[in-house]
């Protein structure tokens, strides 16, 4: 369970613990524990994100609903209880200097689905809304999140899982961009993720 932001007890921080001679979960062959997705990619990769401490940026293209997402695989299924997420750490462009971060993410949904198909959303964060005058100047919670490297962490409320979801849990979980970033466009940039939760499989969770 969660006891800081981007400690060793999330998931993806457990599945590194179990891969052997320190490959990365999402590296291919019979070992993979998940596959990571996207809806495009303008720079980095979106692997990097579940290894927070290569500290290593990955930003998707210009394009509405961006999002970035997690397979579990193995049979392996999650009831999360929350999530963590890194801003980009470095210069989001050659020759920026500010502490801020131009694409850092602002208004987002995290999503959780079983097939791919169907999803469910668990987190909604709207911190910058569309309409310029309901904008107004940035405030001190955007002005936080927008600095570069900032690291939040976001509860779930347990009554959006329906009873047979709450048993079950999930296979994917994504990331997904609503509205623009802090600079008004739509790349989606993130340095780190990482979730917590339970599960009720947990042989599918031992070292294979």
């Amino acid at each position: 369970m969660y006891d800081h932001d981007l400690d060793t007890k999330g998931v993806f921080a457990f599945l590194r613990k179990q891969c052997p001679q320190g490959r990365h979960p999402a590296y291919p062959g019979p070992l993979q524990a998940v596959k990571v997705f996207a809806s495009s990619v303008l720079s980095g990769y979106p692997e990097s994100v579940l290894s927070p401490d290569e500290r290593k940026d990955f930003c998707t293209m210009n394009q509405a609903f961006s999002y970035i997402g997690v397979e579990l695989l193995q049979g392996r299924r999650l009831v999360p209880s929350c999530y963590t997420i890194r801003n980009v750490l470095g210069e989001t462009r050659p020759g920026d200097s500010k502490s801020e971060s131009a694409t850092t993410l602002l208004n987002w949904q995290f999503e959780a689905s079983s097939d791919m198909v169907s999803w469910v959303i668990l987190d909604k964060r709207v911190f910058y809304p569309e309409n310029q005058i309901m904008r107004g100047p940035p405030s001190s919670k955007v002005q936080q999140l927008a600095k570069k490297g900032c690291v939040s962490t976001w509860g779930i409320d347990p009554y959006v899982f329906s009873p047979e979801e709450q048993e079950a849990g999930f296979k994917y979980f994504r990331i997904v961009q609503i509205g623009t970033n802090y600079e008004g466009s739509c790349n989606l940039s993130l340095s780190a993720l990482e979730v917590y939760g339970l599960t009720n499989d947990a042989q599918n969770w031992e070292r294979k």
